[in-house]
């Protein structure tokens, strides 16, 4: 899925973007959850590759990446995962599951806030095929704002009730304040 540079989706503050994904195979190179490129750089990429999760940023510094990586091994389990990346100013951080799972803000020049190009779910625009996910994605979102720890875990705690993952208490107060309204 394919959204044309649109100003909703000019993340040059902070942002939070994340999905719901079931991976078939997560073996090779950079199978895209959620990214957003302008030529061949993504200004930011959600993705997984063999065993490891990872949510980048483009930073000014030659193309290089501000990025928080980690082993997801347990992910290919052939069950439904919640994924999250957020950018705090020159910090990226990694949610697996409503946990933080890794956190970068280590780099090279600034972050990169050259916000033309496609938002694409699924998909790498600017590259030949091997840089589709391999799975299922449900559910894809973007915010322009941080999410809050609460946040995360409520909206995790929402999809892991509907996929019938745990049986989890739902807080319907916090998603009442992402949504304007509750959700059952």
């Amino acid at each position: 899925t394919t959204c044309a540079d649109d100003n909703d989706f000019d993340f040059s503050g902070d942002f939070s973007v994340g999905a719901w994904i079931k991976p078939d195979d997560l073996t090779g190179t950079g199978h895209m959850i959620i990214t957003k490129a302008t030529g061949s750089d993504g200004i930011f990429q959600l993705y997984t590759e063999t065993n490891a999760l990872k949510f980048q940023l483009l930073t000014t510094a030659a193309a290089e990446y501000l990025g928080a990586n980690t082993s997801i091994v347990d992910v290919d389990d052939g069950r439904w995962h919640f994924v999250l990346g957020v950018a705090k100013g020159d910090t990226v951080q990694l949610y697996l599951d409503g946990r933080l799972v890794a956190s970068d803000t280590s780099t090279s020049g600034s972050r990169d806030t050259d916000t033309t190009g496609a938002l694409v779910v699924g998909q790498r625009s600017d590259l030949p095929a091997g840089y589709y996910f391999d799975g299922l994605i449900d559910e894809p979102f973007a915010y322009s704002k941080v999410l809050t720890e609460s946040e995360i875990k409520a909206l995790y705690e929402f999809g892991a009730r509907r996929y019938k993952l745990t049986n989890p208490t739902l807080n319907t107060t916090v998603l009442q304040n992402l949504s304007g309204a509750t959700q059952d």
